[in-house]
Parts: C-alpha cells; sequence; structure tokens
C-alpha cells in the first residue's frame, strides 16, 4: 500500500467549512456556522488550522495572525470564526495544499436549510452569467475574475 503526504484533521467544523466553502456564499457559512456549533468547536478548528500552517516547511507571506484589534463588546466565538475564515480564505487563495477535513459522525454536520439552497441556485447562476463576459461602461472587458470576487 502506497504511503500517502496527505494530512487528514479530524473536525467536523473544518470538514463542513472545506465542503461549502465554495458551494455556498460565505454569510451563509458563516451563519450556519455561528449558529450550530459552540464556541469551543469554533476555538479547536481555528487552534487545528493555525497548527497546521505552523507544520508546514514553506509557509506563505502574509499568513493572517491569530489575535486581532478587537473591540471588548467583540465575542470570542465571532473573533475565532473570523480568524479562521480569513486563515482559510487566505490559504486557499495561496494555492496551499489544505490538509484533507473529515467528520466522524456525519450526525454533526450541519444540514444545509432548502433557503440556503435556493439562494445559492440563484448566485450560481448570477456568477455563471457574470462568469461569462464582465461588462465596464456597457463594453466587454474580460471573463470572470470579476465575478468570482463578488460572488465571495
Amino acid at each position: 500500500m502506497a504511503s500517502s503526504s496527505r494530512i487528514l484533521v479530524e473536525s467536523e467544523l473544518l470538514c463542513y467549512v472545506q465542503n461549502n466553502f465554495w458551494k455556498f456564499q460565505k454569510a451563509a457559512v458563516v451563519q450556519t456556522i455561528v449558529g450550530f456549533y459552540n464556541e469551543d468547536k469554533v476555538l479547536a478548528a481555528k487552534t487545528s488550522l493555525f497548527e497546521f500552517v505552523s507544520s508546514l516547511s514553506e509557509k506563505p507571506d502574509g499568513v493572517p495572525t491569530q489575535i486581532g484589534l478587537r473591540r471588548q463588546n467583540d465575542s470570542r466565538k465571532a473573533n475565532a470564526y473570523d480568524d479562521l475564515m480569513k486563515l482559510y480564505d487566505f490559504l486557499d487563495a495561496g494555492g496551499v495544499t489544505l490538509p484533507t477535513c473529515a467528520a466522524e459522525n456525519l450526525s454533526r454536520l450541519p444540514p444545509v436549510s432548502p433557503r440556503v439552497k435556493w439562494t445559492c441556485t440563484i448566485w450560481r447562476l448570477v456568477w455563471r452569467r457574470a462568469a461569462a463576459a464582465e461588462v465596464k461602461g456597457g463594453e466587454v472587458v474580460s471573463g470572470g475574475a470579476a465575478a468570482a470576487a463578488a460572488c465571495r
């Protein structure tokens, strides 16, 4: 049996993020996670992702930090989630091969509501149209890049 250099991280929250990061609007993923997972799960997922980054032999430049400037009334859960998503987005955009995230118990993954699915379907249709052609001042300029940014 061949060995794999792929890293496996067991985290229901990271598994959910990894499998839904590009399927749904970022706000929908955020809303689902904030409503489904408790603070301990969010902090554990954030710690796992930062530990993965620290284990990389070649770290990308400009890695977001774990602790940013926070107002006193911000919740730890919201701050941890914000740090987690910034890091995940940064690593994904930087082409870093992310670890494979797995859930031991699939019932611990949040369901996707029909409303979110419908919203996603609409956004996907809009994104496809926008990706086909970027229009600036009534003139077709290029395809895709602005559309992908607008849908995130």
